[in-house]
């Protein structure tokens, strides 16, 4: 999988997206729209930035990233 759908903003009730482990390059902006997300790991991707949309999840406890971003 190289990248996520826009649709993911569409799954308003997910809590916790685990994405480690694949060939993500993107996460699309969407990903603001999932206000009741509390975990997100998108360790051992591609991703060279996040959207700016990350900001917007208020409820996020737990981001697991590589360290070069």
């Amino acid at each position: 999988m190289k990248e996520l759908p826009e649709s993911i903003g569409k799954l308003k009730n997910l809590e916790r997206l685990i994405l480690e482990n694949n060939s993500l390059t993107q996460i699309p902006n969407s990903i603001g729209k999932l206000l009741n997300l509390r975990i997100i790991n998108l360790r051992h991707n591609r991703l060279e930035f996040l959207p700016k949309s990350i900001k917007d999840l208020k409820n996020l406890e737990s981001i697991e990233l590589d360290s070069h971003l």
